[in-house]
């Protein structure tokens, strides 16, 4: 009979340790570093969608590194960003769009890092901000909901081919990012001109996983 060789898990899935890393958890994630990479996302998708994409400037503790889930900040700030770029896009055109900003806050005795996303993209009905928070709640076309329900080809957030906007989850799943290590993230708009989102997060020393 054939011999086969047993696949051993230990052995074929076990990948080298990434440096200032314990499991997923960055001992040194850079908030700059991790913002300049969901820029340059979103960029792609606005540039896709809308054929430009407005700038995005970055203020504040540039050299901040704190221990936290890298990928939890990159799916927060590309949430944030794609939004906000969207609605610049729409609100000016893409021949005269003002730049959107990032302000990275912290402070010796500050309780969390704070991340504002400040845009000028024409801010949201008061009557929507209750909604945003709620699954599927969207203001894009719905052909675009229509378009990606597609069981062979599942849509997702996470990643440049999902659409710019229109899925309806990114941000109270964002939230709940933000949430799960005690941190939050809210949202503050100007009708008329525009949105400012807080990104509220804790340093993993200081909370407990919130457990059920």
């Amino acid at each position: 009979p054939p011999s086969f060789t047993p696949f051993s898990f230990t052995t074929e899935l076990r990948e080298p340790p990434k440096p200032d890393y314990i499991g997923l958890c960055c001992l040194r994630t850079s908030p700059r570093d991790v913002a300049l990479t969901a820029i340059e996302d979103a960029k792609y998708m606005c540039t896709r969608q809308h054929g430009d994409a407005p700038e995005v400037t970055l203020h504040g503790r540039l050299d901040l590194t704190f221990a936290y889930v890298s990928e939890h900040v990159h799916y927060i700030l590309l949430e944030l960003l794609k939004n906000s770029m969207r609605a610049t896009a729409e609100f000016h055109g893409t021949d005269n769009m003002p730049p959107i900003r990032i302000v990275i806050a912290d402070g010796e005795d500050n309780e969390d890092v704070v991340i504002k996303v400040s845009d000028e993209g024409g801010g949201i009905p008061r009557s929507h901000i209750s909604r945003i928070w709620s699954y599927l709640f969207t203001t894009a076309d719905p052909e675009i909901q229509r378009g990606f329900v597609d069981l062979s080809h599942p849509a997702s957030d996470f990643d440049t081919a999902s659409p710019l906007a229109g899925l309806g989850y990114g941000l109270p799943i964002s939230r709940a990012y933000a949430r799960y290590f005690g941190g939050d993230l809210s949202i503050m708009s100007m009708e008329g001109y525009g949105t400012d989102a807080f990104v509220h997060l804790s340093r993993l020393g200081n909370h407990d996983e919130p457990l059920p």
